[in-house]
């Protein structure tokens, strides 16, 4: 095992260059079309042709027989060949000997460093490639990761040479502000989220309190002012921690065609799970004009989460002692993710959290988020379940998935309740 993250990606540096023609596949979220995006340009700018494509998973027996390059995906599989090359930071099954993760160098996968942070580091073992660190924010916006460890080193860095530029304000992702609130869902705010009149009307109210604050009579939106008021009418159902995340760090990417790393991050993450992936990997890979058509995408998508957060704020109710873990259904089956992501970022935390949707195949999605409190690993644990029940599964520490067959569902539920209870 190479002693650092560093001599892996110099390792995955050379055998990559020995290779004249490179099939490039990455996960279709956020972190992983960034991950491809860093990857693709490292290789274009080393003169390494490639082809790029988007996944939400794979398998070992339909990959190309030629040279392959996974990014943020291939790590779960521990039938991988040995010639595939793995960039990725979820828990390790894979042992081949091309394998860059942070997870095999002593570090936390799930917080101190993305796929595109580790995508980063192979790519300036290829050449200088520092000036994509832009997208490795993105990563760890898109995965929900902290500002610490590899993480903190690559932005602090970026910060010195000017590629980013850090400030504070709401951490929301959209190109205005009513748009910010408009594609909410992390944290959703019933009432408002998906809802055009409501956030107007509370910008007539944060307008008409500036003027009884002010003398100048100044009509501009107050951000902060805004953001106060929908904290006052969020409260009655949200936590303490969601409230706190909605103002924060920003970033600006100086060299980004979307320059809002946040607003990057919904569209590259909503564009790639409806299906849009060119568009997404376009914009990741600095095409000259970003195109109407992803915007639009992106807010079709955010809207379909926000109309099953609707539904189900309807019905949110507080969690029972008896019962280990909250379980919410919907008919969004290819949503499952995204709406646990919005539970778990808008309500207050009581417990583990699953989310169910039935496939028109049949099959049940399911996606789970937990603190860890009771140390299972919601990754290791959904990918073993899953083939005991003939499925697939797997993910991070705290956030994971899996896919069942419909007929096995009960049986993989109960188990997972023991397994949190």
């Amino acid at each position: 095992m190479s002693v650092t993250i560093e001599d892996a990606a110099h390792e995955l540096a050379d055998e990559i260059k020995r290779h004249e023609f490179i099939e490039l596949i990455c996960h279709s979220d956020a972190d992983g079309i960034a991950a491809g995006a860093i990857m693709a340009t490292a290789l274009y700018r080393t003169g390494i042709r490639f082809r790029i494509r988007a996944r939400s998973r794979i398998e070992a027996d339909v990959l190309p027989d030629s040279a392959v390059l996974l990014c943020d995906l291939g790590s779960g599989l521990a039938d991988l060949p040995d010639s595939a090359m793995v960039i990725d930071h979820h828990n390790p099954l894979f042992e081949g000997p091309m394998h860059v993760n942070p997870r095999l160098h002593n570090m936390n996968g799930d917080t101190e460093l993305s796929g595109a942070g580790a995508a980063y580091i192979v790519a300036n073992a290829l050449g200088d490639n520092r000036d994509l660190c832009g997208l490795v924010i993105v990563g760890i916006l898109g995965d929900e990761q902290e500002m610490t460890g590899k993480n903190k080193e690559i932005c602090q860095e970026a910060i010195a040479t000017g590629i980013i530029e850090h400030a504070h304000g709401l951490c929301l992702g959209g190109r205005t502000l009513e748009e910010k609130i408009l594609w909410s869902t992390k944290p959703y705010f019933a009432g408002y989220s998906g809802d055009k009149d409501a956030i107007i009307s509370l910008f007539a109210k944060a307008t008409k309190k500036k003027e009884e604050n002010h003398s100048d009579r100044n009509k501009s939106l107050d951000t902060t002012l805004v953001s106060s008021l929908l904290v006052m009418r969020a409260i009655p159902y949200a936590g303490y921690d969601q409230m706190c995340c909605l103002y924060g760090d920003t970033y600006t990417l100086t060299r980004e065609t979307v320059s809002d790393a946040h607003t990057m991050s919904i569209l590259l993450d909503a564009c790639a799970k409806s299906g849009a992936s060119g568009e997404a990997l376009a914009v990741a890979m600095r095409a000259p004009m970003v195109p109407d058509e992803a915007f639009n995408k992106a807010h079709t998508y955010q809207m379909r989460i926000i109309a099953e957060m609707n539904k189900l704020h309807a019905q949110y109710s507080v969690k029972t002692e008896d019962e280990p873990l909250s379980v919410f259904k919907t008919d969004e089956s290819p949503l499952v993710s995204d709406i646990a992501d919005a539970i778990w970022n808008s309500y207050p935390r009581q417990g583990p959290i699953a989310v169910l949707g039935t496939t028109r195949e049949n099959q049940v999605r399911v996606s789970f988020r937990d603190v860890g409190a009771k140390g299972v690993n919601l990754g290791i644990h959904a990918s073993e379940l899953a083939k005991k029940y003939h499925g697939f599964g797997g993910g991070h520490s705290s956030r994971a998935g899996a896919t069942i067959p419909a007929d096995e569902m009960n049986a993989f539920m109960a188990d997972m309740r023991e397994a949190l209870a």
